[in-house]
């Protein structure tokens, strides 16, 4: 049988456990409001009194925990949402892209970058390329005779 004293100690453990996932919940879901408001880890890092890489760190964990909660109909709706929200945000800077305002089209990019990543645009679609390199032999006569040799199909070694 474990001592008076030693269940206590796993109660108050217990309890220590509890708040602090309590606390973390809140502060994830403090986050998780703040960022859909549209603010930086920046912002929201000085609003709950954390750094900027605990903000990103919180609000990143929350999606994560969201997402193994839902089904993949609301994903859908969620990044429906989630991409109307940036649409949204981007036809407020617009004008100021148009008027050729420089920070308003560096935000706009970024916009397009961060709708690119949640749509998942460009990462299966990215393009590799081969570089062939043309070793230059020591004399004109070996050149012209390798640029020949490429320029049929052929292979040098």
């Amino acid at each position: 049988m474990e001592s008076t004293q030693k269940q206590v100690a796993r109660i108050g453990k217990a309890k220590a456990a509890a708040t602090l996932m309590e606390n973390s919940n809140k502060l994830a879901r403090e986050a998780m409001l703040l960022r859909n408001r549209g603010m930086d880890y920046y912002q929201i890092a000085e609003r709950l009194g954390v750094s900027a890489s605990d903000a990103r760190r919180t609000v990143a964990e929350a999606i994560r925990a969201a997402a193994n909660l839902v089904d993949d109909a609301t994903k859908a709706e969620l990044l429906y949402m989630e991409v109307a929200r940036l649409d949204a945000m981007q036809s407020y800077v617009w004008a100021d892209v148009e008027q050729g305002d420089i920070h308003a089209g560096e935000y706009v990019l970024k916009l397009i970058q961060a709708r690119m990543k949640a749509l998942n645009i460009g990462q299966e679609d990215a393009v590799t390329t081969t570089v062939n390199a043309v070793v230059v032999p020591s004399n004109n006569a070996e050149y012209v005779a390798a640029l020949r040799l490429i320029a049929s199909g052929g292979v040098t070694k």
